[in-house]
């Protein structure tokens, strides 16, 4: 059975995060939102989710990345619920 850590998760988005913003990890705070603060257009959230699902072996639903306003606290928060819900591989 796999499982996911909250750790795993937290790592996973904000190592995500700074590849598709070209920050350092170091700069990306729970508050950083993927548009307005790390500067991601729409391709790019497109981009920063699938590989999201790819790392974490999870489905997002369409919507969850859409909000403008969207933090990487929001982002980690819907994942951990997601993955809690997902049933055991």
């Amino acid at each position: 059975m796999i499982t996911l850590s909250p750790e795993k998760i937290h790592k996973t988005i904000w190592s995500l995060a700074a590849k598709h913003s070209g920050k350092d990890v170091s700069e990306i705070k729970p508050e950083s939102r993927l548009v307005h603060d790390l500067g991601a257009d729409s391709l790019t959230v497109v981009e920063f989710s699938m590989e999201l699902e790819e790392e974490l072996d999870l489905t997002f639903p369409e919507t969850l990345l859409d909000k403008q306003e969207l933090t990487l606290a929001d982002v980690e928060k819907a994942v951990l619920e997601l993955a809690q819900s997902a049933p055991a591989v």
